[in-house]
């Protein structure tokens, strides 16, 4: 459960739930709990205390999520929503929202990195090896697929990914927009390769103190600190043309989706502020019964 890889599995499953609407959306947020559990299981058998213990650190996430993370994602949407009646969002807003989206998901890694690091010292020897022969299993397997694609095939796959994230959004989508999402790819094209490189180096870290915490006898404390400090840090791990071309990614991006705004048209227009609207009701709903859930617990506790 320490790899970058499972935190950001479980992170990802989080947002997924709102890159659909309606009643789906909701039940599919409503047991991340349960879906929590089922990608720990690929890399983990925890013993019955740790899968307790490990069940009781995702409800305190998923509370935290609907308390606080939610009405980021609302105030977010809402901006959008707004903006975009007044005409077309520049590119410089775009990347400020690309930046709160990555504010999003450091704000969930660094919580759920705070409460999943306190169970490290339960993992017996056997089980931390597993888990880091698990996840190298996954890179080397990722790592592999890629190694087989053709420099085209490599493009095609990815330009396919983001058209059909666009067409989730705005639906079928006209020739000249696919040629800007061409234009994008072709402009920030990146092998995964770097990415695998860069969770291979962190892994290992992870894994070090580990090993380090097991040989040494290190007091539980120190092994949680220490996870923690790599947890919530994993940028030191990245090269330094990786956090540039980031950087150079977000303004191609923002530029994206400035250009494809512009291009909408009516009825696109139409079918994104339906999804926007789906997807602020759910966020409104979900928060709704967090509160009443609060009121509730808190008359109890009267």
């Amino acid at each position: 459960m320490y790899g970058n890889s499972l935190v950001k599995k479980i992170i990802i499953t989080t947002l997924l739930a709102f890159c659909l609407a309606g009643c789906s959306s909701k039940i599919a947020y409503n047991n991340l709990d349960w879906v929590a559990a089922w990608y720990v299981d690929d890399y983990l058998d925890l013993n019955a205390s740790q899968s307790d213990q490990f069940e009781d650190k995702v409800v305190v996430i998923l509370k935290w999520h609907r308390r606080f993370e939610l009405v980021q994602y609302q105030t977010q949407l809402q901006q959008i929503k707004d903006q975009m009646k007044q005409g077309v969002i520049p590119a410089q807003s775009w990347q400020q929202h690309l930046q709160s989206i990555g504010e999003h998901w450091v704000r969930s890694r660094d919580k759920i990195s705070s409460e999943l690091a306190v169970l490290a010292p339960s993992l017996s020897q056997d089980q931390v090896e597993e888990l880091f022969g698990e996840l190298k299993e996954n890179n080397d397997r990722q790592r592999e697929e890629y190694s087989d694609l053709s420099e085209q095939e490599a493009f095609e796959e990815r330009y396919e990914n983001i058209l059909e994230r666009f067409e989730e959004r705005i639906g079928d989508l006209t020739v000249a927009q696919q040629d800007l999402i061409k234009e994008y790819v072709n402009a920030s094209n990146r092998s995964p390769l770097d990415y695998l490189d860069y969770s291979d180096r962190f892994q290992e870290a992870l894994k070090k103190v580990f090993v380090d915490a097991i040989q040494n006898t290190q007091p539980s404390e120190l092994l949680t600190t220490k996870l923690l400090s790599l947890l919530t840090h994993p940028e030191q791990f990245k090269s330094k043309e990786a956090i540039q071309y980031y950087g150079h990614q977000r303004q191609l991006l923002a530029q994206l989706l400035q250009d494809v705004q512009i291009s909408l048209t009516q009825e696109q227009v139409e079918y994104f502020n339906r999804e926007l609207d789906q997807s602020l009701a759910l966020l409104k709903d979900i928060l709704e019964e967090q509160k009443a859930a609060d009121l509730s617990s808190a008359k109890a506790e009267d």
